[in-house]
C-alpha cells in the first residue's frame, strides 16, 4: 500500500451486532478493518482509521464524512445498517515510532 492508495471496506451485520458503542478498538468499523485489512489491531476516531499489521506496521487513513455519521449513530444508539465505503491512506508508520512520539 502507498499513500493515496484508495481501499474499499465493508461492515457487515455481524459487525454491527459485534459492536461495542464507545469503543475504538471494538465498533463495527474497527472489526471491518481488521477482517478487510487483515491486521491484528484497528482503532476508529473521526480523524483516522488506524490499522496495525505484522511487524507493527501502522496505517493511518482519512475518515469519511458517512464513517463519521455511521461512528455517531452507532455510539448514540441508533440503528445503523451495514455499508461500504472507501477509504484513503494518509500515513505509514512503525508503531513503535509512533508511540513514541505521542506520547
Amino acid at each position: 500500500m502507498d499513500i493515496g492508495s484508495k481501499i474499499k471496506i465493508k461492515v457487515n451485520s455481524e459487525h454491527i451486532f459485534r459492536g461495542i458503542r464507545n469503543s475504538r478498538e471494538c465498533c463495527p468499523i474497527a472489526l471491518s478493518l481488521k477482517d478487510e485489512l487483515k491486521v491484528k489491531e484497528a482503532r476508529v476516531n473521526y480523524r483516522f482509521l488506524e490499522a496495525v499489521g505484522e511487524g507493527a506496521q501502522g496505517f493511518l487513513f482519512f475518515t469519511p464524512d458517512e464513517i463519521k455519521d455511521f461512528i455517531w449513530r452507532f455510539d448514540a444508539g441508533l440503528e445503523v445498517v451495514p455499508v461500504e465505503f472507501e477509504i484513503e491512506l494518509a500515513h505509514i508508520y512503525k508503531e513503535r515510532e509512533y508511540r513514541n512520539e505521542t506520547n
